[in-house]
């Protein structure tokens, strides 16, 4: 299975202060799970902005529509969208392309009546 590996950052300096531990943790917990490496999708930009404002994450979502990867890791929720409804919207795109959404951080699932 191939996996895509997605990190935002708000801020250049939270970029240079985790960005290689983050990166890491992501590749090696993709490694651990036996997930091939697709592509690692990285920005630096408000999670309150809207998709078609954010072209790092407009590309991974279009990959996962042209079924390019079968698993996203990321290390939050908050890291796709700290708006809901983005987030929710993002979620149903996700899974109606049978992707799964891994994170290594949040130890809850998003249930899937919203």
């Amino acid at each position: 299975m191939k996996a895509a590996l997605y990190l935002r950052y708000t801020t250049k300096a939270e970029a240079n202060q985790f960005f290689l531990s983050d990166i890491d943790k992501l590749e090696a917990y993709a490694a651990t799970h036996g997930y091939e490496l697709y592509a690692s999708y990285i920005e630096t930009c408000s999670g309150k902005k809207p998709v078609v404002e954010r072209p790092t994450l407009s590309r991974l979502l279009k990959d996962i529509t042209n079924k390019r990867c079968d698993v996203v890791i990321t290390t939050d929720y908050s890291r796709l969208s700290t708006n809901v409804a983005d987030l929710l919207e993002m979620l149903s795109v996700i899974r109606s392309c049978n992707t799964t959404l891994l994170t290594i951080y949040s130890t809850k699932e998003i249930e899937d009546e919203y």
